[in-house]
């Protein structure tokens, strides 16, 4: 399978099948089932593309299960990706590079506040579920997630998680500041910026990989969600994939505050060694019902290990 900008008839982010026995099934399968719109084609289309490849995917969980993984996990079955559960003892010990070229990191990956903490786990808990307590370090784990990526790993980090990115030294900071009297950046109080689960619209650059198969805007789930904004450390290699265009995103909802997100980023694809940093400030995924933004991860699974022909 072949996805990329194929023409002017069909837009960035068609996908093209080669015909066979073995894939006409499948596609009539998937039409019927999936609401897919497929079209036969006389020839190859032309123009460039990325050959996709099987990727091995990780999802992030911990014991007793978390809300946003779970529902990532529903995502994952209902559209037959195959992946594997991954807990924080793992990443602290596992040979990533060897196991997974993906890895998915939820909002709840890196709880609200400065400290992670693990769930509290009973003295009686079975050894499989003690093997799942723990939480992300900023010590030891965030590291090793740094070391994944430098090695040609990608990691998807929604939400919460995209703290991660910040101690990565790829030039992502928080746009949602304001200078204090010291001359000091702080993070913008409730009184002057708050929007909870509300929706928002972005613009998209649809011919960036990560936004192939979008149109040029699309409304996403904003739940007091991180806004970015790329530094000079960031290089001319990472880019703003989605962003807030206008003083007056709200779509849905309430927002207070909204103007402070003008031209703060959504969506960042950032290079790291040989792999990808793919941060998403919004709930791209939020409780499987935002269908609109699900690209976002498809195309962050498949397209940092797919092919350029």
């Amino acid at each position: 399978m072949y996805i990329g900008i194929v023409g002017q008839s069909t837009g960035t982010g068609a996908m093209f099948v080669p015909a066979s026995s073995a894939a006409r099934p499948v596609l009539d399968a998937a039409a019927a089932q999936l609401g897919l719109v497929v079209n036969g084609v006389a020839a190859r289309p032309r123009g460039t593309a990325l050959k996709l490849r099987p990727t091995r995917v990780a999802l992030w969980d911990r014991y007793g299960g978390a809300s946003s993984s779970g529902w990532i996990q529903w995502l994952l079955e209902r559209y037959e990706f195959p992946f594997e559960m991954v807990y924080p003892p793992m990443l602290d010990t596992a040979d990533l590079t060897a196991r997974f070229d993906v890895l998915i990191l939820p909002t709840e990956a890196v709880p609200a506040g400065t400290a992670p903490a693990g769930p509290f786990v009973p003295d009686d808990a079975p050894a499989d579920d003690r093997a799942r307590a723990g939480a992300i370090s900023w010590g030891r784990t965030v590291p090793r997630l740094k070391q994944f990526v430098e090695q040609g790993g990608t990691l998807i980090l929604i939400g919460r998680a995209s703290a991660i990115a910040e101690r990565f030294g790829i030039g992502l900071a928080d746009a949602l500041v304001e200078t204090t009297g010291r001359g000091a950046p702080a993070p913008l109080p409730r009184e002057k910026h708050y929007v909870p689960g509300s929706v928002l619209r972005v613009a998209v650059d649809n011919t960036l990989p990560l936004g192939y198969g979008f149109e040029k805007e699309v409304d996403v789930f904003f739940d007091d969600s991180p806004v970015f904004r790329l530094d000079p450390r960031a290089g001319a290699r990472a880019s703003r994939v989605a962003w807030y265009p206008t003083a007056a995103s709200l779509r849905s909802g309430w927002a207070l505050g909204q103007h402070y997100l003008r031209g703060g980023a959504a969506v960042i694809d950032a290079p790291l060694g040989r792999g990808r940093v793919l941060v998403f400030g919004p709930e791209i995924t939020n409780r499987a019902q935002s269908h609109a933004t699900f690209k976002f991860l498809f195309n962050g699974i498949y397209y940092p290990k797919a092919v350029r022909e």
